[in-house]
């Protein structure tokens, strides 16, 4: 959730510090194609940020439903 939207990963864990978790203000700026931590160092939950492709998967799973006669 929020791969490409800092403001949203950010908004997602305010209130969740007690449980452990916590996002780095600068590394959650950081905007890339590979999976990454956000969390900082102190923080006892990492968070990451991994990009997928949903696109891709659902006309993967159509694809295989339909092929296979369902649906």
């Amino acid at each position: 959730m929020g791969e490409n939207s800092a403001p949203v990963r950010e908004a997602a864990i305010r209130g969740l510090e007690e449980l452990g978790l916590a996002v780095d203000g600068e590394l959650n700026a950081v905007r890339g194609g590979e999976p990454r931590l956000i969390s900082p160092p102190y923080a006892r939950v990492a968070v990451a940020v991994v990009p997928t492709d949903e696109e891709l998967e659902i006309a993967t799973q159509t694809y295989a439903l339909v092929g296979k006669g369902g649906a």
